[in-house]
């Protein structure tokens, strides 16, 4: 049992210890979450800066950054990183190419020919774990298109309808399978429908600014976005869905044109599994082993309940719940790095 426990009923009740980082759910039961702080974080947020051709890595605290290195494409927008193959991708739409970004040393590799992609002014870029797929919008079509991974093509499945266009960044939460869009015309955060390509606004209207970046932090479940400031520094906002609530965090100091935003979450294991999931007197104990250590999770159960946590340094977690009703039911974990599963209890 650790030694730091956090109890929060489902009116809020209770108490949050520090160095417990966790967020809880509930529509009608109780909970009681145990977590522990893993020692590393093994999460970065990195930023494509247009103006200076270069790639960041931004602290998600301090906002304070490093450069990673200098590509020389002066159009490297959308980023967009696959968790599951440890592959960050670029998009340039002046060269109308997806590329492969070394997320090391900021060098490029283009992925088909010159003009593989066929949609010239692509800029939004977001990667689904959860079923390996590039996702890209072009703002001259107002296009929602997958791109070949190994040919760089993009395939149309429909114009963004709803009233939005000129998508400039995307984000994927793969927890809620969403797709999500910054309009810079609009000055809206939307979601888009992946199978229609219906936009549905998610935010209120943001604050007049030259809207580029977006990406969805898998860690802290909110989406982080930028506005491009010439000749100034670019400023850096969050997003959480849930609540609505857009919060400015700060600026970039002395980087203008942060386009493109990509966060990098811990790799799977690939062995992350629901060790058990027992139920007694109302009380459901789940616990998760075998994750990254660091690496965010989300367990759900039978009823709409879920508890956000981060696992502990041995890649462990132990979840809570009370006040579960009699019957059968079953716990699903999330894991930020893509990995899902699932087991069955019964609460007697």
């Amino acid at each position: 049992m650790a030694s730091r426990d956090a109890e929060r009923s489902a009116s809020g009740a209770g108490e949050i210890v520090m160095n417990a980082r966790v967020r809880i759910t509930a529509a009608t039961v109780a909970a009681l979450v145990v977590v522990f702080a893993p020692s590393a974080p093994a999460q970065q947020l990195i930023g494509g800066d247009v103006a200076g051709d270069r790639l960041i890595s931004i602290d998600r605290d301090t906002l304070e950054w490093t450069l990673i290195g200098v590509h020389g494409n002066d159009t490297l927008s959308g980023l967009a990183y696959d968790a599951n193959h440890d592959i960050l991708y670029g998009v340039s739409p002046s060269d109308d190419n997806v590329f492969i970004v070394d997320r090391h040393n900021a060098s490029l590799r283009r992925i088909g020919p010159p003009g593989a992609l066929g949609f010239p002014n692509t800029n939004g870029l977001a990667y689904d774990p959860n079923h390996d797929v590039l996702y890209a919008t072009d703002n001259n079509t107002n296009v929602l298109m997958t791109v070949d991974v190994n040919t760089g093509v993009g395939r149309a499945i429909g114009v963004i309808s709803g009233g939005f266009t000129e998508i400039e960044g995307l984000g994927y939460d793969p927890v809620t399978d969403t797709l999500y869009g910054l309009t810079q015309l609009q000055l809206r955060i939307v979601k888009i429908d992946v199978d229609t390509a219906r936009a549905e606004a998610v935010s209120d209207p943001l604050p007049a600014g030259v809207w580029r970046g977006l990406e969805f932090d898998t860690q802290r479940r909110v989406l982080w976005a930028t506005t491009v400031v010439i000749n100034a520094s670019s400023l850096i906002y969050t997003f959480d869905p849930q609540t609505r609530r857009l919060e400015r965090v700060g600026s970039i100091d002395g980087v203008p044109a942060i386009q493109g935003l990509g966060f990098v979450a811990g790799r799977c294991t690939d062995k992350e599994r629901i060790a058990r999931a027992r139920c007694e007197n109302g009380r459901l104990k789940v616990k998760l082993a075998k994750g990254t250590p660091g690496d965010a999770f989300t367990v759900e159960i039978t009823g709409g309940a879920s508890i956000e946590g981060v696992l502990n340094n041995k890649g462990q977690a132990k979840v809570k719940f009370k006040d579960v009703p009699n019957g059968e039911g079953v716990a699903d974990s999330t894991w930020a790095c893509g990995a899902r599963d699932s087991r069955g209890y019964v609460c007697r």
